[in-house]
């Protein structure tokens, strides 16, 4: 509870990492609307145009949490120094994360389908449109999270996403179908983070008999690639030249129940969260990790830091808790436990803020930021 609360004050106190989301998916949804307008139309060009759309969208939000690369990279001191101490484990700060950022997640799917939904009168519902977008974000948080703890830099993990984001677009069904992927390369499809919910929309928007009518040459080029008639095409009248099972039929989409998709990106997700707590417990624990990262010269530095580690007059207590814990997590034989790390960090705060916070009675260290 206590960490959920200082996450969620971090958010607070960092408003640009949700805001800046927000703004963007925004932003693009109105541009998108501009761009694909009057997508109620029942003619063979609007078919092309709604794969377009549908498509960009789920890459929107997929690329729109490559913020969270330096999320962890950033936290990742302040974790190992606040484990290593016993104050809360692994799993608490996966969950509590998680549980903090969905209400955010849940806020920036629904305005991305609102703004889409009213503004191109999409025949599929509004919230069925936001739960997919929902359970894809909550997806590509996870994917991203576990990227950046496995990564020693940003860059490395900006690098890897955007690689693999690529893969994952090119083998989504949109550009290459599954029959036309070579047999070593197919798996490729089937853990793509952009398939399942690209076809959950196209279920969406096209399940069932809407007929749609036009030039055959508007469908080509375009991904749809051959046309095939669905069996519910049969009792059709002649007039009705394709159905939106035909669609579906076309782009290789066996299944006609968007859920299943739903249900195996989320699927996705559980499987990324759990294996970014697997890095947490087994690898950033790791005396590895720091002799790896972390050569002698730089051990000693860091401890020298330490003992003589005072608040900046004008650094904020977050960026003095960060660089607390980074400088501490070399000096367990100076402070060896919870209680004793609690009085160095609150040593080195101003004298009137140290008067304020002595009446608490043996603080634990995330009780002295909390109250810092």
């Amino acid at each position: 509870m206590v960490l959920s609360w200082r996450t969620a004050l971090n958010v607070i106190r960092t408003p640009e990492l949700f805001l800046s989301r927000e703004i963007v998916l925004t932003v693009m949804a109105l541009i998108l609307s501009t761009l694909f307008k009057n997508l109620d139309r029942s003619d063979f060009k609007t078919i092309n145009r709604l794969l377009n759309f549908y498509i960009f969208s789920v890459c929107l939000v997929f690329f729109s949490s490559n913020d969270a690369v330096p999320t962890f990279i950033q936290e990742r001191f302040i974790f190992i120094r606040e484990t290593s101490h016993n104050a809360y484990r692994a799993s608490s700060y996966v969950i509590s994360s998680l549980i903090v950022y969905l209400p955010f997640f849940a806020v920036q799917g629904f305005t991305f389908a609102a703004i889409t939904q009213f503004m191109l009168h999409l025949r599929s519902s509004l919230i069925s449109f936001w739960i997919i977008l929902y359970a894809s974000l909550i997806t590509t948080n996870a994917y991203v999270m576990l990227v950046s703890a496995l990564v020693p830099s940003y860059i490395t993990g900006y690098a890897i996403v955007i690689a693999t984001t690529a893969l994952f677009f090119l083998t989504c069904g949109f550009f290459l179908k599954a029959s036309q992927i070579p047999i070593y390369w197919k798996w490729l499809h089937y853990i793509s983070a952009i398939k399942y919910p690209f076809e959950a929309l196209l279920i969406h928007e096209f399940k069932g008999k809407h007929c749609y009518n036009g030039n055959p040459e508007d469908l080509s080029p375009g991904p749809l690639g051959e046309v095939k008639l669905s069996k519910l095409h049969v009792d059709l009248p002649l007039n009705c030249e394709l159905i939106g099972q035909d669609v579906l039929k076309s782009m290789a989409i066996t299944m006609d129940n968007l859920w299943y998709d739903v249900g195996i990106l989320l699927a996705w997700g559980i499987l990324y969260r759990l294996l970014f707590y697997v890095v947490l417990r087994f690898y950033s624990k790791n005396d590895l990790f720091f002799t790896k990262y972390f050569p002698p010269n730089l051990k000693e530095a860091m401890e020298s830091d330490f003992i003589g580690i005072t608040k900046h007059p004008n650094e904020s207590v977050t960026e003095y808790e960060d660089r607390f814990a980074r400088v501490s997590r070399f000096t367990a034989h100076i402070v060896q436990d919870e209680r004793h790390c609690a009085h160095k960090i609150r040593d080195g705060l101003r004298l009137e803020i140290r008067r304020q916070m002595s009446i608490l009675d043996n603080p634990t260290y995330a009780q002295e930021i909390d109250g810092a």
